[in-house]
C-alpha cells in the first residue's frame, strides 16, 4: 500500500508501476479497473507501458480515501495494488 497526501483544492496525478510484477510474465496488461472510497473525485485513469496514472481531485479535509487498482493480463492473471490519499488542508 502506498500513501500520498494532498490538499482538498489540488488536482494531482498519482502513478502506480506494475512493471516489476509484469516483468518475466508471458503476457501483457489487458484491462484496468479502479475502485475507490466515495467522497473524492477520480477524474480519469490510464494504463500505458505498465504504469497506471490516476488523476484525483477534491476530498474532505482530514479524510483518507483508498483506491484499489486492479490490473488483468491477457493470460488472465489479476494483480491488485492499493493507494491511500490522505487529504489535509
Amino acid at each position: 500500500m502506498i500513501l500520498y497526501e494532498k490538499a482538498p483544492v489540488e488536482k494531482q496525478d498519482y502513478d502506480t508501476d506494475f512493471n516489476p510484477w509484469l516483468t518475466g510474465l508471458s503476457d501483457t496488461a489487458l484491462s484496468l479497473n479502479v475502485e475507490y472510497t466515495p467522497g473524492i473525485t477520480l477524474n480519469s485513469f490510464t494504463l500505458a507501458s505498465g504504469i497506471v496514472k490516476l488523476w484525483i481531485s477534491g476530498g474532505l479535509d482530514k479524510k483518507d480515501y483508498t483506491f484499489k487498482i486492479i490490473l488483468t493480463t491477457t493470460g488472465g492473471r489479476v494483480k491488485c495494488e492499493k493507494i491511500v490519499i490522505s487529504v489535509r488542508e
